[in-house]
């Protein structure tokens, strides 16, 4: 539900982004049919949790040197959720990527 969303927006387990007046858009790649958000998803957003929601998003798509050049997303997606944590974590440390 609408609510639902929202409560997990706010708790910080998935991505809202805030699109102004018109409230958030909510990228569709961290859902999963079956269970809702991506499993793995809100432990990673937490490992994240001192950065923005574009932030965020930047770093679950974009392709990191700790995963060996894959993008965060794709790594999570085959519940190697440890790993993207870990990658996470040093996101804005010097030499981090």
């Amino acid at each position: 539900t609408r609510q639902a969303v929202e409560k997990r927006r706010r708790a910080g387990t998935l991505i809202g982004l805030s699109t102004g007046r018109r409230g958030y858009a909510y990228p569709a790649w961290q859902l999963d049919p079956q269970s809702g958000a991506l499993p793995g998803l809100p432990d990673v957003l937490r490992a994240l949790s001192g950065h923005d929601p574009w932030t965020q998003a930047i770093f679950m798509l974009e392709a990191n040197d700790r995963l060996d050049g894959e993008r965060p997303l794709d790594v999570l997606r085959r519940r190697r959720v440890a790993e993207v944590i870990d990658a996470a974590k040093l996101v804005g440390e010097h030499g981090a990527a």
